[in-house]
């Protein structure tokens, strides 16, 4: 990854940034793992959809009413 920082001088510097091999998602996940739907990884097996699991659920709604310093809801 190559990322484009300010340096001391306040020019801009190109950096580049090393990470790891990325490994395999099969060793990366097993039965325990909570995926973003908030299921286990364990429920693949019982006929639930791979994109069922990695699709997350809708955010919660947002307040009816926010308060404020003068008014109360």
């Amino acid at each position: 990854l190559r990322i484009i920082r300010t340096a001391a001088d306040n020019t801009l510097q190109p950096v580049n940034v090393a990470f790891g091999v990325t490994i395999d998602i099969t060793q990366a996940m097993d039965g325990a793992t909570t995926c973003p739907s908030g299921l286990r990884y364990q429920l693949l097996n019982t006929g639930i959809s791979y994109q069922s699991l990695m699709t997350p659920g809708l955010p919660p709604h947002p307040p009816k009413c926010i308060p404020s310093p003068t008014t109360w809801c």
